[in-house]
């Protein structure tokens, strides 16, 4: 009955309302915050499960104070987890009063919290921002707008800056392992979340499978135009890792003097039209080659 009560509970704060997981001695959570971060293993789990039987809770449970009185956990959910499980009747808890404005500030803050307490690796970070890629982009948007005096925002933000401010990486590192996480087979990723490969190692793996690709398909010899892609996207295209480069060029001409392994990898943008406004986009070994002239 208990587990149904808690279940249907609801707590109110930050104007939105929230159905509680959890409840237990005074302690509350919600689905948004106790499944933000990657869960546990099983494994480690069981460990961390035993040796809090055995030595008790070393590091408290932090929450905080919501406006309508209820107490928020905001880390320690997988101690808790065990907690409840143990059925312990005394653990260590702290209340914090930072001023959080909404439910993403807390989100933010676990991370940036995770990251001090453990000492994660680069692909660990990322993997935890990456997490939280919308919440970044909303709060990215927000602070442009606050210094654009709330002034409507048009351009686009740069995800991967963003997630790589967070991480503490460099924005290169975030766009190979976004590249990875979306292209790579399944077990190059599982390696690279493993620790097993190394971001940059993983990366290369796409490129060599790319590079195979273009080798043995013919059609790769006489690559087909397709319809304008614009400069904006080949921006895009740039910082997601699907082109290495993007040159911009004053004669559409002048992409001759490049040869087919840098057209294959390599957008061109051609700022003056020879004779009449056109666009076209080609793809080569799976790459994207931007050409994109009478602007």
């Amino acid at each position: 009955k208990d587990n149904e009560i808690n279940q249907i509970m609801s707590i109110y704060g930050y104007s939105k309302k929230y159905n509680v997981v959890d409840s237990f001695q005074g302690l509350k959570t919600i689905k948004e915050l106790k499944t933000f971060l990657p869960e546990m293993e099983h494994k480690l789990f069981r460990h961390l499960k035993a040796d809090i039987k055995r030595n008790g809770m070393n590091d408290p449970i932090l929450c905080i104070r919501t406006s309508s009185g209820h107490q928020l956990v905001i880390e320690g959910h997988t101690r808790l987890r065990a907690a409840l499980e143990l059925k312990l009747k005394y653990f260590p808890t702290k209340e914090i009063s930072n001023d959080f404005k909404d439910l993403d500030d807390i989100k933010l803050w676990m991370i940036e919290h995770q990251f001090q307490r453990r000492n994660l690796s680069s692909v660990e970070k990322l993997t935890i921002s990456f997490k939280s890629k919308e919440t970044i982009e909303r709060r990215a948007k927000e602070n442009l707008m606050k210094a654009g005096k709330s002034a409507p925002v048009n351009e686009k933000i740069d995800t991967n800056s963003e997630i790589a401010k967070i991480a503490g990486v460099s924005r290169s590192t975030a766009v190979r392992y976004n590249n990875v996480i979306k292209n790579a087979s399944e077990k190059v990723k599982q390696k690279m979340l493993k620790g097993e490969l190394s971001i940059s190692g993983a990366s290369k793996t796409i490129k060599e499978s790319h590079k195979k690709q273009q080798r043995i398909s013919p059609e790769n010899k006489t690559p087909e135009i397709q319809p304008l892609m614009t400069y904006e996207e080949g921006i895009e295209s740039l910082s997601k890792g699907k082109i290495e480069a993007l040159v911009t060029l004053k004669d559409r001409k002048q992409i001759d003097a490049f040869n087919s392994r840098q057209i294959g990898k390599f957008g061109f943008y051609v700022l003056q039209s020879q004779s009449h406004e056109t666009s076209d986009k080609r793809s080569l070994g799976g790459y994207e080659e931007l050409v994109s002239y009478g602007k």
